[in-house]
């Protein structure tokens, strides 16, 4: 579980990173690539934390 928290951390900084980027960005359709990837990085760090049953033995379960 403590590995799913630091992965999401690890998500978060990396979304505020491209946060300020885009702020930054010139020209602005750069500003708006940086913010799609920081969007992307909450998406993930969110995920992350909403399933945090990721053994292999429960995927495999839901598959079979």
């Amino acid at each position: 579980m403590q590995d799913v928290v630091s992965k999401a951390e690890q998500y978060r900084r990396e979304a505020n990173k491209y946060g300020e980027l885009a702020r930054n960005a010139q020209p602005a359709y750069l500003g708006d690539v940086y913010r799609k990837v920081a969007v992307r990085y909450l998406f993930m760090a969110e995920d992350l934390l909403r399933q945090p049953d990721r053994r292999p033995e429960a995927v495999l379960e839901s598959i079979g």
